[in-house]
């Protein structure tokens, strides 16, 4: 007897980021109206692609700066901004823990 599922049934492939957190991006874009164009962008690019590894999330801004193996902190182009956040790679799932103001010795581009 032929198998009653195909095997694609039971196979799950992360297309794009699952972001959680938004509520810090929108509040800090409210307070800054600056810098929504590039937290935008970022949110964006963010939840398009899928990071395995830090390598991939280095490949799409290079300026990230690893915390921890699953905690990054991103330092959007053009705006005086850090998004911390922890990545579960394993499972697809983003999750912005801040967004905050940063501080003059910590602003680089990404």
């Amino acid at each position: 007897m032929g198998k009653l599922f195909p095997c694609w049934e039971f196979c799950v492939k992360l297309l794009s980021m699952i972001l959680i957190g938004r509520e810090h991006i929108t509040f800090h874009s409210r307070q800054f109206p600056s810098a929504r164009t590039a937290l935008a962008m970022w949110q964006a690019i963010s939840q398009r692609v899928v990071w395995t590894d830090q390598a991939a999330v280095a490949s799409c801004f290079p300026a990230v700066k690893f915390l921890t193996p699953k905690m990054a902190r991103f330092f959007p182009a053009g705006v005086n901004c850090v998004i911390t956040t922890q990545i579960a790679f394993n499972t697809g799932i983003l999750i912005v823990l801040a967004v905050n103001e940063a501080e003059a010795t910590q602003f680089q581009r990404s």
